[in-house]
């Protein structure tokens, strides 16, 4: 138990230093927190800071997912939820193997480098992957009583992240894949 513990501490610590590249690394470099795609810091000066932060980000998933996943095993849904979300994980590991391209456009999106394809597509099935993974946890939840107090709390932060998805498919490049970025500025 201790050891689950652990991992879901490190999961948490790999979220706050990738929550802290994205608020601060705008602040000492060419990309903005809306203007640009949050996979767009990977370009600047300071990308590897971004880089680092995928990285921490992906294996802190994976961590979580395998955490769960013993806690919950003897629950329908939780073998196929962790999944989603440990695929969510390899998908930032992906990410930041395969840095993004500098999209200022919606046609920045169709004319992008392997690289970029392979990060935008891997950006846009783990994305998917951790929303139907978040919901399906939540159900999963919703049928342990150790896990009941977690449901309103998992419920609203699938929401939230379904919501973003739509959100997002409203930003820059909104002619191409809805999720092919992590955060977009709304258009308007």
């Amino acid at each position: 138990m201790k050891r689950l513990s652990q991992l879901a501490l490190f999961a948490l610590l790999g979220q706050l230093v990738l929550l802290a590249s994205v608020w601060f690394l705008p602040l000492v470099s060419e990309h903005g927190l809306i203007a640009d795609n949050i996979s767009e810091l990977v370009l600047g000066r300071w990308g590897f800071i971004q880089t680092l932060a995928f990285v921490l980000s992906g294996l802190g998933v994976i961590c979580l997912s395998y955490a769960i996943r013993r806690q919950t095993a003897e629950r329908k849904g939780s073998l196929v939820g962790s999944l989603l979300i440990a695929v969510y994980g390899a998908g930032a590991l992906v990410a930041a193997i395969f840095p993004t391209d500098r999209i200022d456009s919606p046609t920045d999106v169709w004319s992008q480098s392997t690289t970029g394809w392979i990060h935008s597509l891997t950006a846009s099935v783990s994305y998917l992957c951790a929303i139907v993974g978040m919901f399906i946890l939540t159900w999963t939840f919703a049928r342990d009583a150790r896990w009941r107090s977690l449901v309103v709390w998992s419920s609203l932060f699938a929401g939230a992240a379904l919501a973003l998805l739509f959100v997002q498919s409203e930003g820059r490049g909104s002619d191409s894949c809805s999720a092919c970025s992590s955060a977009q500025s709304p258009s308007g």
